[in-house]
């Protein structure tokens, strides 16, 4: 096992890149240090030579030596699996630190608030649950879940689920298939899927879904109005409201609806009056 320890003022930024494995980040309010704790499956893995564990400045760096890691993997691999070179990262830092992540295949997790996010993993499950900030994500497959979002979000994925609870900022999502559900948008939001069931369960900003196939439900608050643009090439519009040809009498909130799918049902219907 390899752990450091670090004294740090506030918030800091974690830069952190391997191959396989799993990484949890755990931001503690008033935290005065950073730990880093790396724990390989294969217990002969050295893993003080094979990672570099440092702070620079505001960044702390948990990067694989990848000049070193090239001879010792291969000895210690040869003729075995590449599972083995598997490591468990776990790091901890203050409230309101940001992360930039980036793995082969490995399973991130963010507990407690953070600040801007990137992450980039060619495989593997996403989630956090607070990010006061950005988030940008690019992964090839894998579920991204975020509880939390005050900021923007720019999400490129191959296949796998989305799941956002409440973001505050706009929204931009392109996958090519899998599930995309956000709970709340305030913002815009956009999203292009080649195969994807599209939810959003209440929408405060305009809408934009583009999809070959699946469907897209859309719900709005109550009293709220909508202009829908909608068009699916093999199923129905569904609606809870009525729908006219004019621009509804002043008063109340209004949002566009833009919805394209090859295949698949739209919905439009009335969310859940916001609780009191």
């Amino acid at each position: 096992m390899l752990e450091k320890t670090f004294p740090v003022p506030g918030p800091i930024e974690l830069n952190c890149g391997f191959g396989a494995g799993a990484v949890t980040i755990q931001a503690v309010e008033q935290a005065a240090h950073a730990t880093v704790r790396i724990v390989a499956d294969d217990p002969d893995l050295p893993v003080d030579r094979l990672f570099r564990v440092e702070l620079v400045g505001n960044r702390l760096e948990v990067q694989e030596n990848r000049d070193e890691a090239g001879s010792l993997l291969r000895s210690i691999l040869r003729g075995g699996s590449s599972d083995r070179r598997r490591v468990k990262i776990g790091v901890e830092l203050p409230a309101g630190s940001g992360a930039r992540i980036a793995v082969g295949s490995a399973t991130i997790a963010g507990r407690g608030r953070l600040g801007d996010c990137e992450v980039s993993n060619g495989s593997g499950g996403v989630t956090f649950e607070l990010v006061e900030g950005t988030l940008r994500t690019r992964g090839g497959s894998g579920e991204l879940s975020v509880d939390r979002l005050t900021g923007a979000a720019h999400i490129r994925g191959g296949s796998g689920a989305v799941r956002l609870g409440e973001v505050d900022g706009a929204l931009s999502i392109s996958v090519g298939s899998g599930k995309v559900r956000v709970g709340t948008a305030h913002g815009n939001t956009r999203v292009r899927s080649g195969s994807a069931a599209v939810t959003v369960e209440v929408a405060e900003g305009d809408v934009d879904v583009a999809c070959s196939s699946g469907p897209v439900t859309v719900g709005i608050r109550p009293g709220w109005n909508a202009k829908l643009d909608v068009a699916t090439g093999s199923g129905r519009l569904r609606t809870e409201m009525p729908m006219t040809e004019s621009a509804p009498a002043a008063g109340g909130e209004r949002i566009t609806i833009r919805a394209r799918t090859g295949s698949g049902n739209i919905t439009v219907q009335r969310a859940a009056p916001v609780s009191a």
